[in-house]
């Protein structure tokens, strides 16, 4: 498949590719809550990156790390959430026979998009971060670049690329799967159990198996990518699945429930808290503390979906709901971009300034609500400038055809 300048530059800018099945998805019908429950969750992935690296630095027991530790925990079911909507786009679009599905011809507007796009950021996050005052020659760079790719390290979040491709890949065993079940609650409990198992084993097993490899540093690789791993996610996936078969159901539930679906959401929020401070007291890991794949998120999770689908109809200020569209119809681009901007400001000679006047939390906010607003920016003006581009370009091309005709 070849791609033009302008095509090139318009994937730069993504389209909704990673959470949405494109126009497919809308025959199963427009769905407010799920774009809502995308732009939370968009922007909760932000608000993880942006108070990760206080939290670890802050003094444990202090107000500070207390209120950056509720702030990050508030958002750990922010990339649990990305695969249901995942799998709930897929149901949507080809589940119980809603349209017939061509695999090759998926991949292909799929993949044609991920892949382009997934390269170009890889490469510009390696350049960033590899290249100023590095002595390697090209070929060791293209080689560190095309393990990068391979593994989805060239930055830090970029693994859900890498994660996502596999459900691609994936999708007529996982609609396969759907029909094999038959029943979408079937769906969800088999998903919420192989979840709540997965989880378990990455969180309590997984450690100690990692630490009997040390011997083996081809397998003790491997195992130290299991967070990019289909089947530590695919629970979700296929719990999005159900619920998108039966959202009519789901949705009377949710509305029989009321804010009480706040309860849970509330309770979840602190046991996550709680946890978290128990377990780095008992010697864990910041890292394997902090991770979104262990069984506690699982239940946050699973409490946050029906709240958040029980608040999107209740917000009546517009430009609230203009907003929220806004961050889901750019919810890829906005994830593309932001950890380049958290790196930005933080290493301005402002922000040096500003750590020597405000606190770690003040500071934290502030360093949030200006990548969220830049980023927004960038996406949204951005990705507008260059889709007009793009259609002048093939305007220009299309009139430029007729002429030699």
């Amino acid at each position: 498949m070849r791609y033009n300048l302008a095509e090139l530059a318009f994937f730069a800018f993504g389209s909704e590719i990673l959470t949405n099945n494109g126009a497919a998805a809308n025959r199963g019908g427009k769905i407010p809550e799920l774009d809502f429950l995308r732009a939370v969750a968009c922007l909760c992935v932000i608000l993880i990156h942006v108070t990760a690296n206080p939290l670890y630095y802050a003094t444990p027991g202090t107000p500070e790390y207390l209120l950056l530790l509720i702030a990050n925990q508030f958002t750990r079911f922010a990339v649990p959430a990305f695969v249901f909507i995942s799998g709930f786009a897929l149901a949507n679009a080809y589940g119980a026979g809603r349209s017939s599905f061509d695999y090759f011809a998926y991949l292909k507007r799929r993949l044609g998009v991920v892949l382009p796009l997934y390269v170009l950021w890889s490469a510009g996050y390696h350049a960033y971060l590899h290249l100023p005052g590095e002595t390697h020659s090209w070929s060791q760079h293209f080689m560190e670049l095309g393990k990068s790719l391979l593994l989805g390290t060239a930055a830090y979040h970029l693994y859900f690329i890498v994660l996502i491709c596999q459900f691609y890949l994936l999708a007529p065993v996982f609609l396969k799967l759907a029909g094999w079940l038959s029943s979408p609650r079937r769906l969800v409990g088999t998903g919420f159990v192989w979840q709540l198992a997965a989880t378990a084993y990455n969180y309590y097993i997984a450690p100690a198996h990692i630490a009997a490899l040390s011997g083996m540093p081809l397998l003790a690789g491997a195992a130290s990518y299991l967070d990019r791993n289909f089947l530590l996610w695919m629970g979700y996936f296929i719990v999005g699945m159900g619920v998108a078969l039966e959202l009519p159901a789901f949705r009377s539930q949710v509305a029989r429930w009321g804010v009480k679906t706040a309860i849970p959401f509330l309770l979840g929020w602190a046991a996550l808290v709680g946890e978290f401070v128990f377990a780095i007291k008992m010697g864990r890991s910041f890292a394997g503390t902090i991770t979104s794949i262990k069984p506690l998120v699982l239940l946050y999770t699973a409490a946050a979906v029906p709240f958040l689908f029980w608040v999107e109809p209740r917000i009546c200020w517009q430009p609230a709901k203009k907003f929220f569209k806004r961050v889901a119809e750019r919810s890829f681009e906005i994830y593309l971009i932001h950890p380049a901007v958290i790196w930005m400001l933080q290493s301005t000679s402002w922000f040096r300034k500003l750590e020597a006047v405000f606190a770690a939390v003040p500071l934290t906010a502030m360093v949030y609500l200006a990548c969220v607003a830049i980023t927004y920016g960038i996406a949204v003006l951005g990705y507008s400038f260059l889709a007009k581009a793009r259609r002048r370009a093939a305007r220009l091309g299309a009139e430029a055809v007729s002429i030699r005709k």
